[in-house]
């Protein structure tokens, strides 16, 4: 006997997809690979409510500084001790939206 599945898809189901699969408007890591130490920035532009950076080593922020020029862009620095491969992750309210591989040599 086959089995019937019923899938309802409301307006608010894709909206939420939405939001989330275009969040944020820009996002960008520099650089993404480097000798140990390597110091790296990760900029977004968006509203940071609820963001936050899981940087692949242990470590996770989410406290961002506005850039100067103050045109809606924020950014962190991390500093990675260790050389190996990390990923680094973009979290919008606990749920990853983004992600860079970082190469640490």
């Amino acid at each position: 006997m086959a089995k019937k599945f019923l899938i309802i898809v409301t307006s608010l189901s894709i909206a939420c997809y939405l939001v989330y699969a275009f969040f944020p408007k820009s996002f960008m890591v520099v650089p993404t690979s480097g000798s140990a130490p390597l110091e790296i920035g990760v900029y977004v532009q968006d509203d940071t409510t609820g963001m936050a950076v899981n940087f692949g080593d242990g470590s996770s922020h989410s406290h961002w500084s506005e850039d100067v020029e103050g045109d809606g862009r924020y950014y962190m620095r991390h500093l990675y001790q260790s050389s190996g491969e990390y990923t680094l992750r973009l979290l919008k309210d606990g749920k990853e939206v983004k992600q860079k591989k970082i190469v640490v040599e």
